[in-house]
C-alpha cells in the first residue's frame, strides 16, 4: 500500500525497511508523504484540538467538544490531532483547560506534546470542574499536575473514558 501511494516498487520499499538499501531523499519524501496520507485517512471522523476549540468558540458545551477530542486521541494516539494550536478567540479558561488536557494525555500515552500545549496559564480564580462542593478537597489532592499548574481542579479519573 505504501509503495503504491509513494509510486515506488514494492521490493524497493521492502529493502528500505530491512535496511538493505540506502534512502534517497526523493524516495524518503515520497514514502513520508504516503505514510502521512494513510495516517490522515485513519483520522477521518476524528476530532482535532483545533476542531474541538472551534466548536467551543461557536458556543457548544466544552464537555462535549473536548471529550470528543479526548475520545479521538485515545482511540488513535495520533500527534496529528494535536499538531495545530487551538482556534483563535478561545476564552482563557477554555484555553487553560485544553492545554491541561493535551499535556496530561501526552504524558499518559508517551506522546511528545506540542509547543503550544506547554503554556502555563494560571487562572486568577481556582476552577473546580465538579459542581459538587464536597468534591473540592478530593480534587485538590487528585488533580494531575498539568491541571493544578493552571489552577484547574479535577478528579483523578477526569480523562478516563468508558
Amino acid at each position: 500500500m505504501i509503495a503504491d501511494l509513494a509510486g515506488l516498487n514494492k521490493s524497493t520499499v521492502s529493502r528500505y525497511v530491512s535496511g538493505d538499501r540506502q534512502y534517497s531523499l526523493e524516495n524518503f519524501e515520497k514514502i513520508a508523504t504516503a505514510v502521512k496520507h494513510i495516517e490522515q485517512e485513519r483520522l477521518q471522523g476524528r476530532v482535532t484540538v483545533r476542531e474541538a476549540t472551534q466548536r467551543v468558540i461557536a458556543r457548544e458545551d466544552w464537555q462535549i467538544a473536548y471529550f470528543d477530542f479526548v475520545d479521538s486521541f485515545l482511540a488513535t494516539r495520533s500527534e496529528l490531532l494535536i499538531t495545530h494550536q487551538p482556534a483563535d478567540g478561545l476564552d482563557i479558561k477554555s484555553l487553560a483547560l485544553i492545554c491541561s488536557i493535551v499535556m496530561q494525555l501526552c504524558e499518559e500515552n508517551q506522546v511528545t506534546p506540542p509547543e503550544w500545549a506547554r503554556l502555563s496559564i494560571e487562572l486568577e480564580e481556582p476552577w473546580f470542574i465538579s459542581k459538587f462542593k464536597s468534591m473540592r478537597a478530593i480534587c485538590l489532592v487528585e488533580s494531575p499536575v498539568y491541571f493544578k499548574r493552571n489552577n484547574i481542579f479535577v478528579g483523578a479519573d477526569f480523562l478516563v473514558r468508558a
